[in-house]
């Protein structure tokens, strides 16, 4: 486990780290996996734009960011499902993590926070979309008690380049 963890709610001050992190957090973990001319083009300032409009609108129920040692490393987002079929479920927005933390246990950590809220929130399941590629991610959400649901799928194109999008579901306990 992590020392000097600190994750709490995130407020607007802390957008510009959200978008940082979910910036570096994309070039980090999806090299090969989307186009690299994709990656490239990513932008803070317009992450930070988009981050700003969905805090502003309501559109984010719950951002949590995790500190170590007084820097941010990652963040969850999370609220109701926003699938059609699920809408008794919690959905996992995004959770990114910088690479220096990967395999550390802060990811889990942000899961845990995220799940204890939902629960309050008295949903007793949630789910996430990963890119079925994305094999660290896809392993990591098995350990934490993930089961891959190979059946439920999504198609999209993501700098020009065709992906696949796999269901997580965790039961929440």
């Amino acid at each position: 486990m992590l020392a000097e963890v600190r994750i709490s709610s995130a407020s607007y001050e802390d957008l510009p780290e959200v978008a940082r992190i979910h910036v570096a957090a994309w070039k980090q973990a999806y090299i090969s996996q989307v186009p690299q001319a994709y990656l490239d083009r990513l932008d803070v300032e317009q992450r930070l734009q988009q981050w700003r409009e969905q805090y502003s609108d309501r559109r984010v129920s719950g951002l949590l960011v995790a500190n170590v040692k007084r820097q941010a490393g990652g963040f969850i987002c999370f609220g109701r499902a926003r699938d059609q079929d699920r809408q008794d479920w919690g959905e996992i927005y995004a959770i990114y993590v910088l690479q220096t933390h990967w395999a550390g246990g802060l990811g889990y950590q942000l899961y845990k926070h995220a799940c204890a809220e939902l629960q309050r929130d008295g949903f007793t399941r949630a789910y996430l979309w990963v890119l079925d590629t994305n094999d660290q991610a896809i392993a990591a959400y098995k350990r934490w008690g993930g089961l891959v649901e190979h059946d439920r799928l999504k198609d999209h194109a993501i700098g020009g380049r065709p992906v696949k999008e796999v269901s997580v579901s965790f039961l929440l306990e």
